[in-house]
């Protein structure tokens, strides 16, 4: 398979990963509760702290291939930082962890674009730029709708 084109599976469940961010959004928007869920805003930072804690596996499950121990332990300290920080935007308020999640998504991204370097495939680094911009675009669009 040619390195940079996205596996179909990878694109299906990364796209699908995307609903909870664009369904909490659109209810922030028209100013609706989730069913079942109730108050959109904590579902949706929530779901984006998890998010960003997966993205942290995904660095550490990238650390545990790489075979310099120097290189390894330093990727695998780096690859718990997510979680801690998706852990502490939970702790104020909902708002507050609302605007500093797409803060972390960009970071986040922008270090990802980093591992292309050093042997993560291509078509990852290309998935994570499509779900990272509906991503933000949908907590800003969350943000403006629970601020209005």
């Amino acid at each position: 398979m040619n390195d940079d084109r996205i596996p179909r599976v990878a694109l299906v469940l990364g796209l699908g990963g995307l609903v909870p961010f664009v369904a909490c959004a659109i209810c922030l928007v028209v100013d609706r509760q989730l069913p079942l869920f109730g108050d959109p805003a904590r579902a949706l930072l929530a779901y984006g702290a998890v998010i960003i804690s997966f993205l942290g596996g995904v660095r550490w499950g990238h650390a545990l291939r790489m075979t310099d121990a120097g290189l390894q332990r330093h990727a695998l300290i780096l690859s718990v930082g997510p979680s801690i920080a998706a852990w502490l935007l939970l702790l104020p308020p909902t708002l507050t962890g609302l605007i500093v999640l797409p803060l972390l998504f960009v970071m986040l991204a922008i270090a990802d674009e980093q591992l292309a370097k050093i042997g993560v495939p291509v078509w990852y680094i290309k998935l994570r730029r499509i779900l990272t911009f509906i991503a933000v675009l949908s907590l800003m669009a969350a943000i403006i709708g629970l601020t209005l």
